[in-house]
């Protein structure tokens, strides 16, 4: 897929919690090599958004295609295995797990074992303090180092990725409707550079 082909097509989503509609109309793309943040108050339906789209929420209208492939009826374990990742806001680790246990998890869904070990590579030069915290509990991590391994979705070598925040510092801006995304351009290549 050539830089600025369209990676994530949603159109004309409208997802409902029972009979209470939380989306209406809602459509946005993102290409790739692009950072797209969606920004709004609380019931805006950011959250609402990032789950149709990783599939934990199926919409009652529309389509969702990601590379092509329509996505929006998928099982949240197939979109993953697809190439598109959750990084949760906050602290949202296992804190009874080992740091290695964390970012181990964070390949559940991958089949190329051989790789995993060069991506934690990858993963702990980016963040040095995490290497000398292997067999830490997650619980007993500073506050700085539990905020760094919430990034363990890298395990899903994805080419998208979503960050769900209450602030997001992406450079780039569009809003329809408001919500907060991030795009990942050339996993594994590259890093996440949407939210931090």
């Amino acid at each position: 897929m050539s830089a600025g082909a369209a990676m994530l097509q949603v159109e004309d989503v409208h997802t409902y919690y029972g009979n209470i509609r939380a989306l209406k109309g809602v459509s946005l793309t993102v290409n790739r090599g692009e950072i797209v943040t969606l920004i709004g108050s609380n019931g805006a339906g950011k959250t609402t958004t990032l789950k149709t789209v990783i599939g934990t929420v199926h919409p009652l209208r529309g389509r969702i295609t990601f590379n092509g492939q329509r996505i929006d009826s998928m099982s949240t374990d197939r979109i993953v295995r697809l190439g598109i990742a959750q990084s949760p806001e906050g602290r949202r680790i296992f804190p009874r797990m080992t740091l290695m246990e964390n970012l181990e998890l964070g390949a559940f869904a991958r089949r190329d074992r051989e790789n995993i070990r060069q991506d934690i590579e990858r993963v702990l030069t980016l963040f040095p303090p995490l290497r000398e915290r292997l067999a830490q509990k997650g619980g007993t991590l500073s506050g700085g180092e539990q905020q760094m391994l919430p990034i363990r979705p890298w395990g899903s070598r994805r080419s998208w990725s979503r960050r769900s925040s209450r602030s997001s510092r992406t450079s780039t801006s569009r809003a329809r409707p408001s919500c907060s995304w991030s795009r990942t351009p050339g996993w594994p290549s590259g890093w996440p550079t949407g939210a931090t």
